[in-house]
């Protein structure tokens, strides 16, 4: 499932998926504000569209649901955080996170690590590398 999400990710990234206006919208802003609480409320919105109608394209699209979408890059910028030795707490608060343990659960449940051992795993590879 990480890898068929992560798949999903790289190809988005890559421009391979084609994207409605409205979803593109609603990408571009959960990407600009990657360090805020979103919410799908505010997604819909941002689409123009209802939030069930939201949710039901935003899935049709890009093979996930927001919430998976939102996790997946606060997760992808989580990693970039802790590769510069911040803590794991400043890093669940700066990506609003309502609390550093679930922000530990969401990242062991995509990335298979908690995020004390990827920092850790990051600095044996980089000292490793030296």
């Amino acid at each position: 499932m990480v890898s068929f999400l992560y798949g999903i990710i790289l190809q988005e990234k890559a421009g391979v998926l084609s994207l409605s206006d409205e979803i593109g919208a609603a990408v571009s802003y959960v990407r600009q504000n990657i360090r805020e609480d979103i919410s799908q409320e505010t997604l819909a919105d941002c689409a123009g569209l209802s939030l069930s109608r939201f949710k039901s394209r935003f899935k049709k699209e890009t093979g996930m649901t927001p919430r998976e979408y939102i996790n997946q890059l606060k997760i992808r910028e989580a990693k970039r955080m802790l590769q510069e030795n911040q803590s794991v707490t400043r890093v669940a608060l700066d990506l609003g996170f309502g609390s550093s343990n679930y922000f530990a659960v969401l990242f062991k449940k995509i990335t298979l690590y908690t995020p004390s051992q990827y920092q850790k795993m990051i600095q044996e590879k980089e000292s490793g590398d030296k």
